[in-house]
């Protein structure tokens, strides 16, 4: 494993996807709690302490929000897409226009996240959980706190890189197919 997680939190593999899998149906609200009784160090304890558990509902809560915007902009993207496709003033130029506007707005968007990520990343989380948290529990300590352990910083920009690049794709893509609606709508013309 590139992290080494197993061998710093001392606990098995397995575990560790079972404690994976737990937050995962925790922030999808299929159970009520990430708590699972572990193995650590040889010894059967539960996994997280109260200050984890208690942040773990900070960032379920901010999941919540994340999957509600992401289906948003899915209405918002494939409402417009129809109004232009088959609305009253339907044309190949203005649904081209459309594309492509929010291709390039995706990408600037993308440019204002990636650039200070990638110049300092510790720094940009931190000011992501400032600005996500209203309290200081997500200040965990790597000595008492195995979530800190679990899920280091290099995880997370990990996770914060793939979702910039699916992200760049997705905008890559509509802004490419916007373009070539309108080439395609201009040649048509001539």
């Amino acid at each position: 494993m590139a992290l080494d997680v197993p061998s710093k939190v001392e606990m098995t593999l397995q575990e560790l996807t079972r404690a994976g899998e737990s937050l995962r149906d925790y922030f999808l609200g299929r159970i009520d709690t990430p708590q699972i009784e572990t193995e650590i160090r040889g010894i059967a304890r539960p996994l997280y302490n109260q200050k984890e558990l208690d942040h773990l509902v900070d960032v379920r809560e901010l999941f919540a929000k994340g999957f509600v915007a992401q289906k948003v902009c899915w209405l918002v993207a494939l409402s417009s897409i129809a109004y232009f496709a088959l609305g009253p003033n339907r044309s190949l130029p203005s649904l081209g226009k459309a594309l492509a506007i929010s291709g390039a707005t995706g990408i600037g968007a993308l440019a204002l996240l990636a650039i200070p990520a990638a110049m300092n990343f510790t720094d940009w989380w931190t000011k992501f959980h400032l600005l996500s948290f209203t309290n200081d529990l997500w200040l965990l300590d790597p000595r008492t706190d195995w979530l800190i352990n679990m899920f280091p910083e290099g995880f997370f920009f990990r996770a914060v890189r793939a979702i910039g690049l699916r992200s760049l794709t997705v905008s890559t893509l509509l802004l490419a197919a916007g373009l070539l609606m309108r080439h395609l709508a201009s040649d048509h013309r001539h």
